[in-house]
């Protein structure tokens, strides 16, 4: 391996991810260049990367290989539904839930509420004025305009 080329490497070496004919290369260059010896002493010293994964269990690489072979012959039919199941039906509800929404809030008309309607008592308050002015007033705060501009 050449000097120039080991050093562009020496970390790849010191973390163990060369090949095999690699690793035996740069050794070889190792047992004659002082100069890359201490380059590697010092990348030692110097912890840049963390410690190499442990590599993958046969369980693990076997139940992905499993789902990567399942996936490749799955029909075009299978894949659709399981777009349409897992993507398209959580939208449709969100967009169901948000158009039920809107039609339940009430109109721009606005009802007389009484204490009765709201406790069962027989004393009448008509609010309608003042949640409707409320609401102005809370709309014209989020858009940063006094209500007298509305």
């Amino acid at each position: 391996m050449e000097h120039k080329e080991l050093e562009d490497k020496i970390l790849l070496l010191r973390d163990g991810r060369l090949s095999r004919e690699e690793t035996r290369l740069a050794e070889a260059h190792l047992a004659d260049c002082a100069e890359c010896r201490a380059l590697l002493a010092d990348a030692e010293k110097i912890k840049l990367f963390a410690a190499p994964l442990p590599p993958a269990s046969d369980r693990f690489v076997l139940s992905v290989m499993s789902k990567i072979s399942k996936a490749e012959t799955e029909s075009p039919l299978n894949r659709f539904m399981s777009l349409l199941l897992n993507w398209w039906v959580p939208v449709l509800t969100v967009e169901l839930a948000f158009a039920l929404l809107l039609f339940l809030l009430p109109s721009g008309q606005q009802q007389d509420v009484t204490l009765e309607s709201v406790i069962g008592t027989g004393a009448a308050i008509s609010t309608a004025d003042t949640a409707q002015d409320q609401r102005a007033s809370y709309i014209s705060n989020l858009l940063g305009v006094s209500a007298e501009e509305q």
